[in-house]
C-alpha cells in the first residue's frame, strides 16, 4: 500500500489559520431578568489578525487574535423613584408667590436607553493553544446507494451558491482547543469617555422634552446626576468595575465567546479539508477526473511544519 505525506510550513499554516478566522462572525443578544434595573446586550463581532506559533507539543499557539467589535449595544432600563421639588408659597416684597410642585421620574422605566460601546472599546484580544485532530466526514444527505461520482456532482443544499460544495466524503483536520483566553474589555482605560457619553444619553432620554439650555444646565451638574442614578440602581462607586462585572459575570460574555469559538475551531470549520477520493488530475477531453482514495489520515505538528500522512486506498467504495 502506497503512502502519502503532505507538509505545511509554518507560513502555510498561518495562511490556513487566517482563512478560517476570517469567516467567524458572532451575533448574540441576552438580558438580565426584569427588575427595577434591567440590562441587556446585543453584540456583533468578527475576528482579525493574529498569528500562530508551531510547537513540539503537537500544537499551535495563538497570539494576538483580535476581536473586532462591530456592535456592543448596551440597553439600560431603570425605574427610578419619583423626585419632586417642594411646593408652597413664600412672601416676597409683600406679595405671596406660590411655587408649584415639579416632579420627575413619575412613570415606569424612567430611563430606557440603547448605548453602543463599540466605538469606545474597538478591539479585544484572544490567545490560546490548539491541537490538530483528524475527522472523517460523511455528508448526512448522502444516501447509502450514492456512489462517489454522484456525490461529488450533487450540490450541498446547505451551500447552494458555492459550486465547490458537494456531498462527497471528506477528510478534515480541526483544531481542538487545549485552552483559550480572552482579554474582553478594558473598561478602566475608557471609563471617562463612557461616563460622559452615558450621561449625555441619559440626559437626552430622560429630559427629551427640555430645551437645549436646560440640558446644558443638567450636564453642568453631571456628578450629582451620576450619584443620584447610581444610588437608584445600586451602582458601585467604580463604574468600570460595575461594567466589567456586568459583562463578565452577569452576562458571562467572555465565556460565551470562548465556548462558541472553541466549537467553531473543533467542529465547525476545518483548517484542512480534503475530498475523498482526492482529485489529482482535472477532467480533460471528455474524460473523468483522476482521483485517489485516502485512508488512515493522521496529522502532527512540530516547530517547523504541520504534516499529514495517509495511505492510498485499494478501493473507491460505493
Amino acid at each position: 500500500m502506497s503512502h502519502l505525506t503532505a507538509a505545511f510550513a509554518e507560513r502555510a499554516v498561518q495562511e490556513l489559520f487566517k482563512g478560517i478566522v476570517k469567516n467567524f462572525v458572532l451575533e448574540e443578544a441576552d438580558s438580565m431578568p426584569p427588575n427595577d434595573f434591567t440590562a441587556s446586550y446585543d453584540i456583533k463581532l468578527h475576528l482579525d489578525g493574529g498569528s500562530v506559533e508551531l510547537t513540539n507539543q503537537n500544537s499551535l499557539v495563538i497570539h494576538e487574535l483580535d476581536v473586532k467589535w462591530d456592535r456592543i449595544l448596551l440597553s439600560l432600563t431603570v425605574d427610578l423613584p419619583k423626585v419632586c421639588t417642594p411646593d408652597g408659597c413664600i412672601e416676597i416684597f409683600g406679595k405671596e408667590i406660590c411655587i408649584p410642585q415639579w416632579c420627575i421620574f413619575e412613570g415606569e422605566n424612567d430611563i430606557d436607553i440603547d448605548f453602543d460601546l463599540a466605538p469606545y472599546v474597538r478591539t479585544s484580544e484572544i490567545s490560546g493553544e490548539l491541537r490538530p485532530v483528524v475527522k472523517y466526514f460523511v455528508h448526512p444527505d448522502r444516501t447509502p446507494s450514492m456512489n462517489h461520482l454522484v456525490a461529488e456532482e450533487t450540490p450541498d443544499p446547505d451551500f447552494p451558491d458555492d459550486p465547490e460544495k458537494n456531498l462527497a466524503d471528506r477528510w478534515q483536520v480541526f483544531l481542538d482547543p487545549i485552552w483559550l483566553d480572552i482579554d474582553l474589555i478594558d473598561f478602566e482605560a475608557i471609563v471617562e469617555e463612557l461616563l460622559d457619553a452615558l450621561v449625555d444619553a441619559i440626559v437626552d432620554t430622560v429630559f427629551a422634552g427640555f430645551p437645549g439650555w436646560a440640558k446644558d444646565a443638567i450636564l453642568a451638574i453631571t456628578g450629582p446626576l451620576i450619584d443620584f442614578i447610581g444610588d437608584a440602581i445600586d451602582l458601585v462607586d467604580d463604574f468600570d468595575e460595575w461594567l466589567s462585572d456586568l459583562f463578565n459575570i452577569s452576562f458571562g460574555l467572555g465565556d460565551l465567546i470562548l465556548n462558541l469559538l472553541a466549537d467553531y475551531f473543533a467542529h465547525k470549520t476545518p483548517i484542512v479539508d480534503l475530498e475523498n477520493p482526492y482529485p489529482v488530475m482535472e477532467a480533460e477531453n471528455g474524460l473523468i477526473p483522476v482521483k485517489i482514495p485516502l485512508e488512515k489520515l493522521s496529522v502532527h505538528i512540530d516547530t517547523h511544519e504541520m504534516v499529514l500522512e495517509g495511505s492510498v486506498g485499494t478501493s473507491l467504495g460505493v
